[in-house]
Formats: structure tokens, sequence, C-alpha cells
């Protein structure tokens, strides 16, 4: 038995949907900030011990960042989030905050279209 009619149904789950991408995304943008400060300050504190050690090697390591990695476990997540959406009947990509999240933490060959 269904107590809301559909399309009131509909605009509930969609507007629910907007409201928790867009915290989603304040959330995930905050995570990536501060680890991409973190990462920054780090570096440099790595460069300074190695100037007072002597040492020449390069600082940055060719290894994937902590960011990066941050990144791309939260690019999966908000693509499976994606796909919950589109279960409900919500077009996450007509949400700009999905929109904004996509950009933020996708792939850099990933960030011209949203598909999942």
């Amino acid at each position: 038995m269904t107590y809301l009619r559909e399309d009131r149904r509909g605009k509930l789950i969609e507007g629910a949907a907007v409201k928790i991408t867009g915290r989603y995304n304040d959330l995930a943008a905050d995570i990536v900030n501060t680890a991409r400060k973190t990462e920054t300050s780090l570096q440099r504190i790595r460069k300074g011990a190695q100037r007072r050690a002597g040492a020449t090697s390069d600082v940055s390591d060719h290894n994937v960042s902590e960011t990066d990695r941050i990144c791309m476990q939260l690019f999966l997540d908000i693509q499976e989030y994606g796909r919950n959406l589109a279960g409900l009947g919500v077009e996450a990509a007509k949400i700009p905050a999905y929109g904004s999240l996509w950009q933020l933490v996708a792939p850099q060959d990933r960030q011209g279209e949203i598909r999942f």
C-alpha cells in the first residue's frame, strides 16, 4: 500500500537527494582540501629536513599520494551513490552538487562526462 501519490513521492525523494548530495559535496570538499593542505605541509617539512641533512633526492616520490587515494575512493563511492539514486528514479547528473562532487574527485580523464 502506498501512502503518497507517485508525483509527491518523486518530489520528496528528489528533494531529499538534492539536500543529501549537497551535504555530501560539502563534506567531501572539506576532506579533500584538508588532505591537500596536510600533504603540502608534510612535503615542506620533508624538504626542509632533507636540506638540513644534505640529501639531494627529490621530496616528491612517484607513488600515488594519499590525496589521490582519498579522491579515488570518493570517486568510487559517488559512482555507487549515483547508481543508487538512479534506482530511486533520480538523475544524479542533474543535481548541481553531484556535478561539483564529480569534478572534485573524478580522475582527469573522467572529468568531462558523468557516467557510472
